[in-house]
């Protein structure tokens, strides 16, 4: 696969500017004369892109391809996986392993951080036929969620069950929850299909639903979830149950995704990824 990469260093000579963006990203202004790099990524059947808590980027393919890229945005390591179908999920919340579930298959894989293939699991053989959720424990088992049996469900690495919520069907009725099971501080978080975004504890006890949109969120981490909704980024701060808009500095320009990190931004448009990150 081809990909291109461009740099295209803009320098911002003046504090006022330099100030404004820092301040709406959430970045210190280190010094007078800084400046912001832009690298543009060209990716041919470009489908998603997700970045992990050490501001490495991660891209999808629609040939089902998953490559990594260095904060340079080198291309460092791709994994190809031919057996299966789309992948449903990537969960980086460990970037030393990573998590990736087929659905359609019924298959979750581990990859290490140079994406090589440490593992495999195949629910299906295991007894488990319709799959729609999944995600790593912060433990580094697996949670993942039945939906013929309305159940969340904690399985280490050989499949073996460790522990499984009570049954969920008179909470969500015939709605599933579906894509990736997030685990932060001790807290579960799940989108359900037609309902929105429900909140466990760690041993699978509902909490409550958050009031956010039945979408897929960007990210969660420390206490606070950021998600996209009509075009704009937003943050909901778990503590006080409010949510207030997340500006997106104007140098970035339009997008159609848009992800956020400590000195980084990445935006997707059409099959370019942009990184905008301080020199």
């Amino acid at each position: 696969m081809m990909v291109t990469l461009k740099y295209i260093p803009i320098r911002i000579k003046y504090l006022l500017i330099l100030s404004l963006f820092f301040s709406l990203s959430l970045i210190s202004v280190k010094a007078q004369d800084s400046s912001i790099q832009i690298i543009k990524i060209a990716v041919p059947k470009f489908k998603y892109f997700y970045t992990d808590r050490l501001s490495d980027l991660y891209v999808t393919t629609q040939d089902n391809q998953l490559n990594k890229y260095n904060k340079r945005g080198e291309l460092a390591f791709k994994y190809n996986e031919n057996r299966y179908d789309t992948i449903s999920v990537v969960d980086l919340n460990n970037p030393l392993q990573i998590l990736l579930f087929y659905s359609s298959f019924g298959v979750l894989q581990i990859l290490d951080r140079n994406l090589a293939l440490q593992s495999e699991l195949q629910l299906k053989q295991l007894g488990y036929q319709t799959i729609t959720a999944a995600g790593l424990a912060a433990d580094n088992n697996i949670w993942i969620y039945d939906a013929e049996k309305f159940r969340l469900v904690k399985l280490d690495p050989f499949g073996k069950v460790i522990k499984k919520s009570n049954e969920l069907i008179g909470l969500i009725g015939d709605n599933r929850l579906m894509g990736q099971i997030w685990e932060q501080d001790n807290f579960l978080f799940i989108r359900a299909s037609g309902i929105g975004w429900l909140q466990f504890d760690d041993f699978a006890s509902f909490i409550q639903i958050i009031p956010i949109p039945d979408m897929n969120i960007i990210r969660i981490e420390a206490e606070k979830i950021w998600y996209m909704e009509d075009g704009e980024v937003n943050q909901f701060d778990l503590a006080t149950l409010h949510k207030k808009l997340y500006p997106v500095p104007g140098l970035i320009g339009k997008f159609d995704f848009i992800d956020q990190r400590p000195a980084l931004w990445v935006k997707s448009l059409g099959e370019e990824i942009f990184i905008y990150k301080e020199r």
